[in-house]
Order: structure tokens, then sequence, then C-alpha cells
């Protein structure tokens, strides 16, 4: 793991083409590369460096797949609700996702965004939608070919990592 702790007004993504080269120096020539990031994080040299990225060992090209958050823009939301929307049922939520290609003002080309709608779905028998419920979207940019939502689930696994840097920082258990 490459860390490094710094004070809170370092920007997130600063750095963070440094800290992947260190890291992937350590990652065997043979194994697949998984990259999750916050909205912090796409822009289009972080993007490039992903779908650009060359195995140091052989110097062929190495696939970094990646998943990350985008900042919510109402066009996203606009363009996804002219879609089909796909439909699937998590405990008590109904989680809905379609795709739009789309590219950013500082991208170089358009890119897959897997838009995500989330609702509380009722506790009858049937789930159905109350009257009274309100969507909440995410975004997620992605260049992996999975359903929309896997690459939800994929990114929310992220979560548990922030938990462990959060102990790095405040120390375990104090």
């Amino acid at each position: 793991m490459d860390a490094t702790l710094r004070n809170g007004k370092a920007y997130t993504s600063a750095g963070m083409i440094e800290a992947g080269k260190r890291a992937l120096e350590h990652v065997p020539s043979g194994a697949s590369i998984l990259a999750r990031f916050d909205k912090g994080f796409p822009n289009e040299d972080h993007l490039h460096f992903f779908e650009t990225y060359r195995d140091p060992d052989t110097g062929q090209p190495k696939e970094i797949l990646y998943t990350g958050k985008l900042k919510l823009y109402k066009n996203l939301v606009k363009k996804g609700l002219e879609k089909i929307w796909c439909r699937v049922y998590e405990g008590t939520k109904i989680i809905e996702w379609t795709e739009i290609e789309h590219q950013a003002q500082t991208w170089s080309k358009p890119r897959r965004i897997v838009l995500i709608r989330m609702a509380e779905a009722s506790d009858f028998e049937e789930p159905y939608l109350s009257e009274e419920f309100l969507w909440e979207y995410q975004a997620l940019v992605t260049n992996m070919e999975d359903a929309g939502d896997e690459i939800w689930r994929f990114y929310n696994h992220r979560a548990c990592m922030e938990n462990y840097i959060k102990e790095s920082k405040t120390g375990f258990g104090s």
C-alpha cells in the first residue's frame, strides 16, 4: 500500500498519478488492476493514466479497469431520462440504472457513464414505489463492461477502504 498522510488542505487527487506509479511497481505482471475513486479524481490526466498505462516489465499496454464518481450535472440526468432504465432490488431499496456516453468539457473523448437512481420500496408484498418517493441520483464514469448495477456495487465497496483510512488517521480504537 502506498499511503501518505497529508494535512486537510491538500486537494483530494493531488499526487495521485505519482502515487499510482509507485504502487503499480509492486503489482505482478499478470495481475488484474482495478481502480475506484471519488468525484475529486476523474479529470483527463487521471483517466488517461488509467487508459494508457503500460506494464513496466514488458512495455505492453496493461488495462486498468476503473470506476469513479462524477459530479452530478443536470445534463447527465437529462440524457439519462431519455434512456430505458434497468431495475434491481437491494433489500428495501429500488436501484435503477442506465448508461450514456458523455464527454466532459475537459476530457479528450467521450466515456461510458452509468447513471444510478435509488428509492425506497414499500414494505408491501409486491414491491412498488409510493407516490411520495424521491429518486437519489449518482453518476459513475467507467471503462468496465459490466452491467450498471455491478458497476454500482463495485464502486460502493470503496467505502470499506475509507473506514480503514479514517482508522489509520485517528488510531484504531482510540
